[in-house]
């Protein structure tokens, strides 16, 4: 999590009497939460799309009597869910989705993700799966961590819930115009006790002259609950050809479903009509399609990109993606972006620094179809 985040939900947990663990790596995640069992989890989009690649490898392998199993266990506990918002099911649960529970340690109860936007089908995935409440949370380093959150049990998802009852919020127009959206949407402005303008050691104020903070974020408000749904940071907005805008956090969230990606820099233009990207592919998923190959080697060949553009065409035509949301060209990175140049400790991409590392390649593809 963010330093700030981390650090709240420390006090929060001690001043409760709570004992805190912390995982050693992606790598040694889920053995570090069978040794922890934590009952409370606090964790970050990629965390979830970790464990839903994870449980979904192992569906995948199922067959016979186990998927028939799986399946009709899937099916009442949505159901089940849908009509009374509880997650256990005592039949299903220790029949079926014992061994999933058990990627946590058995005994998590709430899961807490925030930091980035959410894949709400993850989400609604997991909760069936894990069993347990799963809730998105939106603030800032200025706000003192969480200034936005959703109600734990409720059996929808998708958007950051509301704001804590110490901070107003407020929406401006931007000028943008989104398709996806019919209802209000604007950029967030929020104030109250725990926000600050001024950075330590750093001179002057980042607040209005009414002690407004401008957060950068552009959010919907939900007309059927008063939530707010988080869109895009502004300033990863483009305007296409047409003048269409671009949303490339959504897109990059959507594209990255597909199990051929492992990361991915969305680009649009007002040159083109559609967007390009830089993917890096899904290393365990190139070398178990082509066994015994040379992994860099493969990213290289026409085949592979058939194979790319194929999982892409999937995607467009799952999420119904206009045509200037779709992706035209890729350029393969086969070394994945780890080092703190690229990712943030939230494991989000610094875009601004991947944007200049390939602004060379990027111009190309632009240029190959302007």
């Amino acid at each position: 999590m963010s330093i700030l985040t981390e650090k709240m939900f420390i006090f929060l947990i001690s001043a409760n009497g709570g004992k805190i663990g912390f995982a050693r790596s992606q790598e040694n995640f889920c053995n570090d939460m069978k040794y922890l069992k934590p009952t409370v989890l606090i964790g970050v989009p990629r965390l979830l799309e970790f464990l839903h690649n994870k449980i979904k490898k192992e569906i995948d392998n199922l067959s016979g009597l186990s998927k028939t199993m799986y399946l009709k266990g899937l099916s009442v506990k949505l159901q089940n869910y849908k009509s009374t918002g509880k997650l256990r099911h005592k039949v299903w649960d220790s029949l079926v989705f014992k061994k999933s529970r058990k990627l946590l340690g058995g005994k998590v109860k709430f899961l807490i993700v925030g930091s980035t936007i959410c894949n709400k089908e993850i989400i609604n995935s997991l909760r069936i799966h894990l069993g347990c409440y799963i809730t998105e949370g939106y603030g800032l380093v200025e706000s003192t961590g969480c200034t936005l959150c959703a109600y734990p049990n409720d059996i929808n998802c998708g958007y950051i819930g509301g704001p804590l009852m110490n901070i107003d919020i407020r929406l401006h127009a931007t000028g943008f115009i989104i398709d996806d959206y019919d209802y209000y949407y604007g950029e967030l402005f929020i104030k109250g006790d725990p926000v600050s303008g001024k950075y330590y050691g750093i001179s002057g104020t980042s607040l209005d002259n009414k002690g407004w903070l401008r957060t950068g974020d552009l959010v919907a408000l939900l007309p059927e609950n008063g939530a707010l749904k988080f869109i895009d940071r502004i300033d990863y907005i483009i305007k296409s050809k047409s003048g269409k805008c671009v949303c490339v956090q959504k897109l990059e969230l959507l594209y990255r479903q597909s199990d051929i990606v492992a990361q991915i820099l969305c680009v649009g233009s007002n040159r083109i009509e559609g967007t390009v990207a830089i993917v890096v592919p899904n290393k365990d998923y190139v070398m178990e399609k082509w066994k015994g190959e040379d992994f860099v080697n493969i990213c290289r060949t026409s085949e592979f990109m058939s194979e790319i553009i194929k999982h892409f065409l999937i995607i467009e035509k799952t999420y119904e993606l206009k045509e200037h949301e779709k992706i035209l060209k890729v350029h393969i990175e086969t070394e994945p972006w780890v080092s703190e140049e690229y990712i943030t400790p939230t494991l989000k991409t610094k875009r601004n620094r991947l944007l200049d590392k390939y602004s060379n390649e990027i111009l190309s593809l632009i240029l190959e179809i302007a």
